[in-house]
């Protein structure tokens, strides 16, 4: 079942003045939200289902209502009420149900990024952000593929510097320009939504802090793999296109899906949003990975060469699952677009449950370049040459 009581206190406890208005405001759009979205996932939900969840979220709102009233803080750290008596036994909803029998919550995840995303929380957040300043040259690559950096959120290296001469790390990652616009492809069209080209496998890495030897990480490979699709945009919308991504890391027991598509909420202050979901692949009885933190993606015009992050703000929406707003600045929404369209290595740098360190560094390849380019020429979006 859905922590609603530990996200709406987050998101409460982070407005600037949680009135009794204002709280009613979050909640009333959690309520249609949820309405919205659990009405319309393909194939539909059962109606014991749609109601099971809007208890739980009335639930949460009543233990909220209650601490507010009694003068307690409900922020997140404060102590979670007991759990429904059976709330054990009910089965933690997952995107896609073993056997691929029923697709779950793209629409349970599309209520939490409504509320994690609120208007005022976003607003208040992003006002003290630092705009985009002009950026450093690029730095010339190194002999090798050096461990990811984290960005500020995580402000030590994963695994200290690898084999080979690297240069030394500033307390913060500078910027870079994005790299020379490459011509987008002429003569291939835009496959339909849904209807990509097969795809093509591309590079991927993880690095991860080695607790014997921190100046050596742990180093295992894996593989990218990118395509178009078409998801329900909503009651009564058309099919929207996004971008979809999958990284295995099948010998570090991780796989990443990620899902990049363009924002239709205009109260949502985001250009477009980027989930991601982690899901546990470890075998043989080795613990499974949670991970507990992620920061900004990082785009990398070479896999050698340091990466920029890309503006915006990740929020944890449950149990290895993120969702990261993009600004919609429109000057940090033109970098973006510049970054996520012209860089081809993507670096994500997360902290598991344990505290281990640890990055994620990926390719886009030819395959995944087209896919960038067609998701933005059909959502309208391509940068004019």
């Amino acid at each position: 079942m859905a922590d609603y009581y530990s996200l709406l206190a987050k998101l409460l406890d982070g407005l600037p003045d949680a009135t009794a208005a204002t709280r009613q405001g979050v909640y009333d759009r959690a309520r249609r939200a949820l309405s919205d979205q659990l009405r319309s996932v393909t194939p539909p939900l059962t109606e014991a289902e749609i109601q099971r969840e809007g208890h739980s979220l009335e639930t949460a709102i009543a233990q909220l209502e209650a601490r507010y009233e009694s003068g307690a803080d409900p922020g997140p750290g404060a102590v979670r009420p007991a759990p429904e008596p059976d709330a054990e036994l009910r089965p933690e909803p997952v995107a896609i149900r073993r056997g691929g029998r029923r697709q779950r919550p793209t629409a349970l995840l599309a209520v939490l990024v409504a509320l994690a995303v609120p208007v005022a929380v976003l607003a208040w957040l992003w006002r003290d952000q630092p705009r985009s300043a002009p950026e450093p040259a690029p730095e010339a690559a190194a002999p090798a593929a050096p461990a990811p950096q984290a960005d500020n959120k995580f402000p030590e290296r994963v695994g200290g510097a690898p084999p080979g001469p690297q240069p030394s790390r500033p307390a913060s990652p500078p910027a870079q320009p994005a790299a020379p616009a490459a011509p987008a492809p002429q003569a291939v069209p835009a496959p339909a939504a849904g209807q990509g080209e097969i795809s093509v496998a591309q590079r991927a890495l993880i690095f991860e802090e080695n607790p014997s030897d921190p100046q050596q990480p742990i180093i295992t490979t894996g593989r990218a793999l990118w395509r178009l699709d078409a998801v329900n945009a909503g009651q009564g919308m058309p099919l929207e296109t996004v971008i979809r991504g999958t990284v295995e890391l099948p010998q570090a027991g991780l796989t990443l899906n990620i899902l990049i598509r363009r924002n239709l909420d205009p109260a949502l202050p985001a250009s477009h949003t980027i989930e991601l979901t982690f899901a546990n692949t470890s075998v043989n009885g080795a613990p499974p990975r949670v991970v507990r933190d992620v920061a900004l993606p990082m785009m990398r015009p070479e896999e050698t060469i340091r990466g920029v992050p890309v503006a915006g703000l990740p929020v944890p929406v449950k149990e290895n699952v993120f969702l990261i707003g993009l600004s919609d600045l429109r000057g940090d929404v033109d970098r973006n677009t510049e970054l996520l369209l012209r860089r081809n290595w993507m670096e994500l740098p997360i902290r598991f449950s344990s505290g281990q360190k640890a990055a994620l560094l990926f390719d886009k390849g030819v395959s995944g370049e087209r896919v960038f380019l067609d998701a933005f020429r059909q959502w309208g979006q391509l940068p004019a040459q």
